[in-house]
């Protein structure tokens, strides 16, 4: 549980390489709110466009630490999952990169077609009364 609790500690750091790799992808700066709950291992960074990058760590059966970060887009229902396992020595910038490269790729890249923009997604429809 400790190398959970000293992982979390980094995620803001991560969350700011990320940030980074996007500004140097795209060739401008990123305007975003960065939100980190180190108790429960969570991290946000919310875009002005209405995507957002989500991390969370946790530690699997056998002891390794594993940080998935979840890519939202706006009008997408299906976020796409990327697995992160850190081993010693490893490369943070390179994973960064990787889920800025994911990330702007978009989900079309990973053949999530997006909804409409006049379709409600199916979450935010008029629920009907049963029974």
């Amino acid at each position: 549980m400790a190398s959970v609790y000293a992982m979390s500690t980094r995620l803001l750091s991560f969350l700011l390489m990320i940030e980074d790799a996007l500004s140097c992808l795209q060739g401008q700066s990123v305007s975003s709110t960065r939100i980190v709950n180190y108790h429960r291992g969570l991290a946000r960074m919310s875009l002005n466009d209405g995507s957002a990058v989500h991390l969370q760590n946790y530690s699997l059966a056998d002891g390794q630490i594993c940080v998935k970060a979840m890519l939202f887009w706006p009008r997408c229902e299906v976020p796409i999952a990327h697995s992160i396992y850190p081993r010693e020595n490893f490369d943070w910038r390179g994973a960064a990169a990787k889920v800025a490269e994911i990330f702007l790729a978009g989900p079309a890249a990973a053949g999530i077609a997006p909804t409409e923009a006049n379709e409600a997604p199916p979450a935010l429809t008029k629920l009907t009364a049963v029974g």
